[in-house]
């Protein structure tokens, strides 16, 4: 039983990092070759204010509507995860 959970969230874990890694390679270049910051967290606000307006969107709605804040609310998760890990990698690289 235990085995079998930790199988599947290993391969969710897989999914979700593939599927975010294009996020993540934009966040990188964003932080490389943008000096302004503001620019640098803009995938991070807009991501994340996508994900609240699904969030809320989905309180609201009721049968199919629902279709439309499910659709909207996983491309910001990915986005969120491969934006948050590019920024994460891109402030622990070795500086020289």
């Amino acid at each position: 039983m235990l085995i079998s959970a930790v199988f599947s969230l290993c391969s969710t874990l897989t999914t979700l990092l593939l599927l975010s890694a294009p996020f993540c390679a934009m966040q990188l270049a964003l932080c490389k070759l943008c000096p302004w910051r503001p620019l640098q967290f803009a995938p991070l606000v807009l991501f994340g204010g996508g994900f609240l307006w699904s969030w809320w969107y989905l309180s609201q709605a009721y049968e199919w509507e629902n279709l439309l804040g499910m659709l909207v609310m996983l491309p910001c998760i990915l986005g969120l995860i491969g934006s948050g890990a590019g920024w994460f990698i891109w402030k622990k690289r070795p500086r020289y």
